[in-house]
């Protein structure tokens, strides 16, 4: 190949491969909100309190245990494919209810309950975002990093 065969050659992949990372970036990467950025989750009273959700890191910085970037299906489980924009993605509160109230029903199945209560407090076991969270996190902790404990999420209590 000569010198110019050559460089109409790299042209030609510098262009495809520009093109192929600016369509994975407007299929994959959606903006969070700038309401949404942090999220004080307290949906469900309990004696750990509230959970601040850094929801921007978890979309721009953190992987699965693949080490793949987390996409908005991830934790938006009902999504069949990316949503195209942030107004398309459901909150848990969408279909998840508080225990005493009417339960969604989706393709003639109840969605669960955010959690079910155990006495006078919930049942960890049945908080939707530890089913969630949890098992993602479980699957990323470390002795360096034991972001499985109560604490992380829950202010240190």
């Amino acid at each position: 190949m000569n010198a110019v065969g050559n460089t109409k050659f790299w042209t030609w992949l510098l262009a495809v491969a520009t093109g192929t990372l600016l369509i994975s970036g407007v299929v994959f990467a959606i903006d969070v909100p700038k309401d949404k950025q942090e999220i004080k989750i307290e949906h469900l009273k309990g004696k750990k309190g509230a959970v601040t959700f850094p929801h921007h890191k978890h979309a721009t910085e953190f992987k699965n245990a693949k080490g793949e970037p987390l996409t908005c299906k991830t934790c938006h489980h009902t999504e069949k494919a990316e949503p195209k924009s942030a107004k398309e993605v459901k909150g848990c509160p969408e279909c998840h209810m508080q225990e005493g109230q009417p339960q969604k029903e989706f393709n003639g199945k109840k969605a669960p309950y955010m959690a079910t209560k155990s006495g006078d407090d919930w049942d960890k076991k049945s908080v939707i975002f530890h089913k969630v969270c949890l098992d993602c996190h479980k699957k990323l902790a470390t002795a360096e990093k034991p972001i499985d404990k109560c604490k992380n999420c829950h202010g240190g209590k």
